[in-house]
């Protein structure tokens, strides 16, 4: 009985391995996917200008295979296949109690003080809404924060885990091979 129950399970899942050989043979044949960041919002330790530059970056080394990930030329956000963040930084926990002695940011980075940001990206392909995906974290800023790092990482693998199809180089999702049986 219970290699029938086997047999069973190998036959209804065999259209899965076809759909999954399906997406390796598109990534392997047309290479990976561009996609392309923009972001608003401000993060300490960085200028407006070098905020998508440095997302693009830790998104690269996130690792995933079959995707790239290129910065927006300017603020333009308008590509077909596109991650758009967001960056919302909370309340400073000093207020605006009034300083004579020092400027504020001058004290922040005398006392290594930390800021709590979120962070929301949201994934389009083709020109269509997919998902969004979204992280907390209390960062101290600039290039060489790890938890900043850590958390644009984790948000991006989350994001990019969900795609259930692989656009191709035009960014027609009509033309894509599906790479679930998600019909």
């Amino acid at each position: 009985m219970w290699k029938a129950a086997l047999a069973l399970a190998i036959l209804a899942a065999w259209p899965l391995h076809d759909s999954v050989a399906a997406a390796r043979r598109i990534f392997a044949a047309s290479g990976p996917v561009a996609i392309t960041v923009a972001a608003s919002g401000q993060l300490p330790g960085f200028t407006d200008s070098d905020i998508t530059g440095y997302l693009v970056q830790e998104m690269n080394q996130a690792s995933l295979g079959g995707w790239t990930f290129e910065a927006a030329p300017g603020s333009d956000a308008s590509a077909a296949n596109r991650v758009v963040w967001t960056l919302e930084l909370g309340p400073s926990a000093a207020g605006s109690v009034r300083s004579y002695a020092f400027s504020r940011a001058l004290m922040e980075r005398m006392a290594a003080s930390h800021r709590h940001v979120t962070i929301k990206a949201k994934l389009y392909l083709g020109g269509q809404y997919q998902t969004e995906s979204f992280g907390q974290a209390t960062i101290a800023g600039g290039p060489h924060d790890e938890d900043l790092a850590a958390e644009v990482i984790k948000v991006t693998r989350m994001l990019m885990s969900y795609p259930s199809s692989v656009p191709d180089r035009a960014g027609d999702p009509a033309t894509a091979e599906r790479s679930s049986p998600r019909s």
